[in-house]
């Protein structure tokens, strides 16, 4: 996307880093506002188009701008920011609001848009950037990059369990569904209306000759000219009545038909609707339904219309069962339907979902469940969704599962590319599939019969038929295992004895209640000389993710304190911001706690640990070792009373925080003398010994109950 292009992509990326600076840090508000900006330039552009064909045609033609030249954008462009934001607030903007009599779908969206730009050094900045990108001069392939570039700065959950779909599963959905020229093709829940502009591409491609296509580097095709549609009344219909989409966000609705503008489609059918209440009355019109509906969310059963009944006992139902409920009922006869659901709609017990499962067998087609790994969403959410294609008034007898297990993309925050895709088999295979042929060892994919799934519940998720290819482990003798659990609890015995007569919790006592009165010491008296000692991590803005690398500086994050692992995690920075951010590095025994969500967990730095930082949710602190040792540290400060009095000092309801550091350096912990921490460190590292021997004689009585079996059913024993 945009590789070819360098320029337009910094750009835009320029443009996005003064929205977020500019105040505008909420990814949807700042996209909004760029395309109100966008609408206003190509407003103007396409007004002066419509009054040069007039004139070339000899016909008359009424200027939108006749009356309000002072509102064309080539009107205000140039003026000072103080006046500019002033004038586009309270003259530009307004204008465009009241354009709903054109036609327009975007200007009939507009009637509760509010302008939130709030600088005017923003506004002068964002006009000359977009008034530099030229974009109606630009083609259609660019036009569409430069605005899916910038939803893919979106990179937090929408309300209501809403995502933007990767745009490669888009792709893949689109082809297994194969919507053709003629078809009317609706997304019910369209947000950006990716699935509309999948559609429209994949049109479009079957009728460009082969060899003119180009695929970018995301796998997406371009230069699709469409040459072989001669035919005007088919191009009116594909621009004009083959794509329709509903959106119960206002937002979304106008950045979902400026995409589709700038994709070239110019006046897209994309509506204002709550298609799960009684006033949406669209039933049986739709030869195409590509979709992935908001899910993980629940509405009132009094406002969902009267023919969506799968809906259980429950006065509040699931979204993703009433939108599968819906979109049946939106396709004619013959319709076919590719949506995106969570796993729990494959096997889930309750009323709601069995109905839902057995309605989409009794009355379509179910033709495929694709299960796709739980990565696909990041950094979005981590959930688990599976793909569902179906054909209405169709009869099912055999159903084709597919396992994906990747993606093309790493299945972390990241989501670097990688080699391993499942993707371009699931497509030749889907292609390909024959009922009376089954799969050889290690494909992926697998027929089951609708007994099958009836018997099992209209269960449709792959591990209940998926067969399970066992592989033989051979176990040592009984005896020999016997023998080796005697040693390990000959061992156990010992640390025990040790800890026992050990005279430590005479001299200690209990450190946490302090019942000998040790000195109490702040953690700021605990830490050393460098003035950097104790930080908490840098600002999440300092690490957005187009600065991260794939090798270089490890950025450390909570799961490395909460898991104590410091092997595992992806992002890396490059020398120059290790430099720039030298204060946040970490080093062998410094200590790093978790302080945003999972709070006051502790880790100690490895001597192996990779040079890296910690990000924003972390707090590093390097002891004075004179002082206090970091094993010791660790330990006081996970103890109970530590961790009920950091708990009582937090902010935050859904996401919890310590936003203080004053507050963690004014912690006082009990600091007993060296000699005391020296023998409690040698206690808690008899004691690490004390749970690895349990561990291993726990894992050798499960292999000695193993090897009894394996010899029994081999009648080896006597």
């Amino acid at each position: 996307m945009l590789k070819s292009v360098p320029e337009i992509k910094n750009k835009i990326d320029k443009l996005w880093d003064m929205f977020y600076s500019g105040g505008l840090s909420n990814p949807l508000s700042a996209i909004e506002q760029i395309s109100y900006l966008l609408y206003m330039k190509r407003l103007e552009d396409m007004d002066n188009h419509e009054v040069n064909a007039a004139k070339r045609r000899e016909q008359e033609y009424h200027s939108i701008f006749e009356g309000k030249e002072e509102c064309r954008w080539s009107h205000w462009m140039h003026y000072d920011a103080e006046s500019m934001l002033k004038h586009v607030r309270d003259v530009a903007f307004p204008f465009i609001k009241e354009l709903r009599s054109t036609g327009s779908f975007y200007a009939e969206s507009m009637k509760d848009a509010v302008f939130l730009i709030p600088k005017p050094s923003l506004i002068q900045e964002a006009v000359k950037i977009i008034d530099d990108l030229n974009i109606t001069a630009r083609g259609i392939d660019i036009q569409g990059d430069m605005y899916e570039y910038l939803l893919s700065e979106i990179s937090q959950s929408g309300k209501n369990g809403q995502f933007r779909t990767p745009r490669h599963i888009i792709r893949m959905i689109v082809e297994l569904v194969d919507p053709k020229l003629g078809n009317r093709i609706c997304d019910a829940a369209c947000g950006t209306a990716g699935f509309l502009i999948g559609a429209y591409n994949h049109i479009l491609k079957e009728y460009t000759d082969l060899e003119n296509i180009e695929y970018d580097e995301e796998g997406a095709p371009h230069n699709l000219t469409a040459d072989k549609i001669v035919d005007k009344k088919y191009w009116e219909f594909l621009w004009e009545k083959a794509f329709y989409g509903y959106e119960f966000d206002t937002t979304m609705v106008r950045i979902a038909i400026m995409n589709m503008v700038l994709h070239g489609i110019s006046n897209p059918n994309i509506r204002y609707a709550d298609t799960l209440s009684k006033g949406f009355a669209e039933r049986n019109q739709y030869d195409i339904i590509l979709a992935n509906p908001p899910f993980k969310g629940n509405v009132d059963k009094s406002d969902i219309a009267e023919d969506l009944t799968v809906t259980g006992k429950s006065q509040h139902p699931k979204t993703e069962l009433l939108f599968l409920n819906l979109f049946v009922n939106m396709l004619i006869p013959g319709g076919r339907c590719g949506v995106i659901v969570p796993d729990g709609v494959l096997f889930g017990s309750s009323n709601a979902h069995v109905d839902t499962r057995k309605m989409i067998l009794e009355k379509c087609g179910l033709e495929a469940v694709i299960s796709m790994p739980s990565g696909v969403f990041k950094p979005y959410a981590g959930v688990s969704t599976a793909v569902l294609i179906f054909t209405k008034g169709e009869r099912t007898d055999k159903i084709w599962f597919y396992d994906m297990q990747a993606d093309g993309y790493s299945l972390d925050d990241k989501r670097n590319k990688i080699d391993q895709n499942d993707i371009p088999d699931i497509i030749q295979k889907w292609k390909s599939r024959d009922k009376s042929i089954q799969p050889q060892k290690g494909d992926k994919w697998l027929w089951v019969d609708i007994k099958d799934v009836i018997e099992n519940n209209y269960e449709l998720s792959i591990s209940r038929y998926k067969p399970v290819e066992y592989e033989e482990i051979e176990y040592d003798s009984p005896k020999i295992i016997l023998d080796n659990i005697e040693n390990s609890e000959n061992k156990i015995k010992e640390l025990i004895e040790i800890i026992r007569t050990s005279d430590f919790f005479k001299l200690f006592n209990d450190p946490i209640n302090n019942n000998k009165d040790f000195k109490k010491i702040k953690i700021i008296n605990l830490v050393g000389k460098d003035p950097h000692s104790i930080k908490r991590g840098p600002f999440g803005g300092s690490l957005k993710k187009e600065i991260f690398v794939k090798k270089g500086y490890k950025v450390y994050e909570q799961k490395n304190v909460i898991r104590n692992n410091f092997k595992i995690g992806s992002y890396y920075i490059d020398e120059n911001k290790f430099k720039e951010m030298q204060s946040f590095s970490i080093k062998e025994n410094d200590i790093i706690i978790s302080c945003s969500g999972t709070i006051g967990k502790v880790a100690i730095v490895p001597k192996n640990a990779e040079k890296g930082i910690i990000n924003q949710a972390l707090l590093k602190i390097t002891l004075d070792t004179d002082k206090i040792l970091p094993a010791y540290f660790k330990c006081i400060f996970e103890s109970k009373s530590i961790q009920q009095y950091l708990f009582g000092h937090i902010h935050g309801s859904a996401m919890k925080n310590v936003t203080s550091i004053s507050f963690m350096k004014s912690i006082e912990l009990p600091v007993v003398p060296m000699s005391l921490q020296e023998k409690f460190v040698d206690i808690l590292q008899k004691i690490e010994k004390l749970k690895e021997k349990h561990d291993e004689s726990r894992l050798l009585l499960s292999n000695f109950f193993n090897s009894l079996l394996q010899r029994a059913f081999k009648g080896e024993l006597c």
